[in-house]
């Protein structure tokens, strides 16, 4: 069994696989369109352009994507992405390309349980833990 996250957004889809591919040197697998749906029923005027399925792949981890053009809402709650590094290097590189255009909740430092943790919400208010395992 594997668990994947699926992130819903209201329009900004296309803007956030970008950010992603970016800050996260993630790499596209997947990308339709409302437009290319075959049935032209299944998404309101006026959505034609925005996302209707897409897949990123971050590391060795998988994450779905999409527009809902019947939301109107920004925010998400109720949960939050974990990325796990090896070393600090990488944990302030990710929290720093995240951070820009959000809103850092903790900021990355070393942790009880960690070297280096942070929350951050990025530009799209997606939350991401940022954490970097002990050594020993």
């Amino acid at each position: 069994m594997q668990v994947m996250a699926y992130l819903i957004f209201c329009g900004e889809c296309e803007q956030a696989l970008t950010f992603y591919q970016q800050a996260l040197d993630a790499r596209l697998e997947f990308m339709v369109r409302f437009e290319d749906s075959p049935d032209q029923s299944c998404y309101p005027k006026g959505a034609e352009r925005q996302i209707m399925h897409a897949s990123l792949m971050i590391g060795d981890s998988r994450i779905m994507l999409s527009d809902d053009p019947e939301v109107h809402h920004k925010g998400h709650h109720g949960f939050a992405l974990t990325i796990s590094l090896k070393d600090m290097s990488q944990g302030r590189k990710v929290f720093n390309a995240l951070a820009a255009g959000g809103e850092v909740k903790i900021p990355f430092e070393q942790s009880d349980w960690s070297e280096g943790f942070a929350l951050v919400h990025d530009q799209f208010e997606i939350p991401w833990m940022i954490n970097v395992a002990v050594t020993q």
